[in-house]
C-alpha cells in the first residue's frame, strides 16, 4: 500500500496485517511493516498507538522522543518504541527505514527488559 502522508516519498510501501485472536492472544504477531523513504517535513506525533514498533535507519537519521527525551538515531541504529506511551519521531532531512509494529501477550515484558538493560 503506498502510504501519502507529508514527508513520506512515493516509493514507499507499507502494509497491513490482521491476526487471529489466537494469534493476538497467545503469540507476537505484526500490525504493520513498511519501508520508508521520508524528507524534511516527516512527523509522528501520537498520544497512543497500540502496539510496539522496531524501526531500523537504513540510511539519514531520524530524531526520536519517548519519555519526553529527544534522541538521534543514524544509520544501523535500531529504534524500540512502546507505542502505547507518548512517543514522537521525526526527520530534519532526508531518512530511509524499515520499520514493523507488533504486540503480543509479552511484548511489554520484553519491551521493559530490553529498555531497563539497554536503554
Amino acid at each position: 500500500m503506498k502510504w501519502l502522508e507529508p514527508g513520506v516519498l512515493e516509493n514507499s510501501d507499507h502494509y497491513f496485517s490482521t491476526p487471529s485472536l489466537l494469534a493476538q492472544r497467545l503469540f507476537f504477531y505484526l500490525i504493520s511493516a513498511g519501508h520508508f523513504y521520508c524528507q524534511k517535513g516527516y512527523h509522528v506525533q501520537r498520544k497512543n498507538f497500540n502496539s510496539f514498533l522496531l524501526i531500523l535507519i537504513l540510511n539519514g537519521e531520524l530524531t526520536v522522543k519517548a519519555d519526553g527525551i529527544p534522541q538521534q538515531a543514524g544509520k544501523n541504529d535500531v529504534i524500540l518504541l512502546n507505542c502505547y506511551q507518548p512517543h514522537e519521531y521525526y526527520t530534519n532531512s532526508e531518512v530511509e527505514f524499515v520499520f514493523l509494529h507488533f504486540d503480543g501477550n509479552v511484548s511489554g515484558d520484553y519491551f521493559d527488559i530490553i529498555s531497563k538493560n539497554q536503554g
